[in-house]
């Protein structure tokens, strides 16, 4: 079977004006010759009067046989001629709504519903903070960019904020200067302290 196939309303309507014509040309046929039924005594006399009613039976039968095939061709063609109109209204609307979104922006076509992703000011401010893991140093690491937090290195790497305040610490503290004293007198001799 084909994966798809196009149709377009002028074919429908053909196939409906074909659907039409039968159902006129089954009802015709079907028709009872009322006229002639009428004139057949006259023409046979009564002695072919059970061959009338037969006749009658047969005629009878016939139309509405012919009556209700001509009823499904008719039917087939109400459904064919709605069909067009449909494709045909569908593809006018489809049509607007196309060369609106194009030149204005602004619509959507109604048989065709886009998801967008939906974000919200909470998903988008929202910052990741990591749990406090204990390093092998004894230090609490957490997240660098959580709200007011300083993450501990990891093992193996300095702490840039802790080096900077030792060295801070270490240039306020003056360095420390050595006392010499002086040695003991000895035979007499008094020697002098010398600062160096």
């Amino acid at each position: 079977m084909p994966e798809h196939f196009e149709l377009e309303p002028d074919s429908l309507r053909n196939v409906a004006d074909q659907h039409d014509r039968k159902a006129s040309d089954l009802r015709a046929w079907g028709a009872v010759p009322d006229t002639w039924l009428a004139e057949f005594e006259q023409g046979y006399g009564t002695i072919a009067e059970p061959v009338r009613v037969a006749l009658m039976h047969h005629y009878n039968q016939r139309k509405a046989a012919t009556d209700d095939l001509a009823a499904i061709h008719e039917d087939t063609r109400d459904k064919l001629t709605l069909s067009a109109a449909v494709i045909e209204s569908a593809d006018t609307t489809l049509g607007q709504l196309i060369f609106a979104a194009y030149w204005f922006g602004s619509a959507e076509p109604a048989l065709t519903t886009m998801v967008r992703p939906q974000t919200s000011d909470a998903a988008s401010s929202r910052s990741t903070t990591m749990p406090n893991v204990a390093t092998s140093h004894g230090h609490a690491m957490t997240d660098s960019h959580s709200n007011g937090s300083t993450a501990a290195p990891l093992p193996g790497q300095r702490d840039s904020a802790k080096d900077l305040d030792i060295g801070r610490a270490a240039s306020d503290q003056s360095p420390p200067v050595a006392a010499h004293r002086a040695p003991a007198a000895a035979d007499g001799f008094a020697v002098s302290a010398t600062q160096g």
